[in-house]
Parts: structure tokens; sequence; C-alpha cells
């Protein structure tokens, strides 16, 4: 039987790997949120932006806001191309662990990063949330892309499924969150496989984006009736006929950069 003294060790110890797990489970860093949006496009709910956010395609004279929220402590940084790595255009440093800030694209981007930036926000360690070493296991990391000066040509499309109503169907969504309002569409054309099949055909390729809706054929493959409108919203790119379709529905679409 224990004695007093071996009951409260015991007890010590139990208590000491209780504490233990707990901090391992419950006081880990954690990254919450990290969205980046354009203050000048329509807002978006949070819930949205959480779900839509992808990379954000901005013009020059465009803001960014970027907004997070950790569990632990919180730095910001950025670099430059086409993945977060050194040497970095904005160098780690430490942030409240919830907050915004507002960057502008001539000054602090485009100025430092190029015409590509990565920005990332990490979640590392500290007296109440710790779990291993930092940077590694952890501590999380988000990471977000932000492309200043859209590539001019955009593609639009994608592999097609099953044949529906006599025609192929595929649908794209660019969230307003992701692309600033300036981001105007010039001509559409139609490119790939899909011109293809429209070739020497009776076939069409019809497309639709918001309430303006463009027929491709074998003897109409452009078409101006997207001009000046956004690069956001739904669209629709739809290949009459059930015949073998081809392995995409694609469209390119003209952009550039408006005033």
């Amino acid at each position: 039987m224990p004695t007093s003294s071996g009951k409260v060790l015991l007890s010590i110890g139990r208590t000491s790997l209780l504490l233990s797990a707990l901090f391992q489970l419950g006081c880990a860093p954690q990254l919450e949120k990290f969205h980046v949006t354009i203050p000048t496009n329509p807002p978006a709910p949070e819930p949205d932006v959480s779900k839509q956010q992808g990379t954000t395609h901005i013009c020059p004279g465009t803001q960014i806001q970027l907004a997070w929220s950790v569990k632990g402590k919180a730095s910001l940084s950025a670099a430059s191309g086409l993945s977060y790595q050194e040497p970095f255009c904005s160098s780690p440093r430490r942030v409240q662990a919830n907050g915004s800030e507002i960057f502008d694209t001539s000054p602090q981007i485009a100025s430092a990063c190029g015409h590509q930036a990565v920005f990332r926000v990490t979640a590392s360690h500290d007296f109440w949330h710790w779990s291993g070493s930092c940077p590694g296991t952890g501590c999380p990391a988000a990471d977000h892309e932000v492309v200043l000066e859209p590539q001019p040509e955009q593609p639009l499309g994608g592999k097609p499924s099953d044949c529906g109503n006599d025609g192929f169907e595929v649908t794209n969504v660019r969230p307003s969150v992701d692309w600033d309002d300036h981001v105007r569409i010039g001509t559409i054309s139609v490119s790939g496989p899909t011109k293809q099949a429209l070739a020497n055909s009776t076939r069409t390729l019809t497309v639709t984006h918001e309430d303006v809706t463009a027929v491709f054929s074998s003897q109409v493959l452009t078409s101006e009736a997207f001009r000046t409108r956004k690069m956001s919203g739904v669209w629709t790119l739809r290949l009459s006929s059930c015949d073998p379709p081809p392995a995409v529905l694609a469209v390119t679409a003209q952009t550039a950069c408006s005033q």
C-alpha cells in the first residue's frame, strides 16, 4: 500500500501527465484564418472568403488587405516568385496575433517583390501555445499568392463530364475576392482541342458570363461580346451534341487593367 507521500507523488505525476496532454492537444500554435481581400471590390462575407480564396489578381494602384488570426505568436513575411522561399522581399516580422494590414501595390509590392509575391503568416509557440520547435512541427503557416498585372491571356473551361440535354457543360467561378474589378476582358477566343472539335462540324460552343452570351462555331472563333466586362463571376461553357467531346472545353480571355 503506497504511503501518503507516495500517494502525493503519484497524484503529482498524474497531474503533470494530464497538463502535458492538455498542452499538446489544446495549446499548440494554431492558424485560425488568413485572408487577402481587395478593399475596393464589393465585400464578401467571411465564410465565403474562406471557401473561395485563391490567388489574388490585382492591377497597379489597387490596394490589398491581409487579415489573420492565430493562437500563439504571429509573424508576417513575403517572398518573390512562384513559391515562398528565400530571399525574402519582406523579411519575417512579428505582428499581432489578431490583425490586418493594407498594402499598396506600387511602393510595397511591386518595388520589393516584382509582379508576384507570396505572403506568409506563421503561428509559432509562446508560453501558452507551444509544441515542437520553430520552424517545423507545431508552427503552422499559410501562404497566399498575389499577382500584380495578371497575365494578358486567361484560360477558362475544364474537362467535360457526362453529356446532358444533348451537350457537354463546364462551369468556372472567378470569385470577386480574387479578381480586381479593374481587370477587364477584351476578346474571347476558342482554343485548343475545342477549336478542333468545332472545325468541319455543325456543333456550337455557347459561352455565358453573368447575363452575356456568345456562340462560337467553325466559322466564328472569336467574340467581342464580353469586352470591358469584369473577369470575376460565373462562366459557363456548353458544347452542343453528345458526339465525343474534346479533352477539355476551353476558351481564352484577353484581359487588361482598366484605368
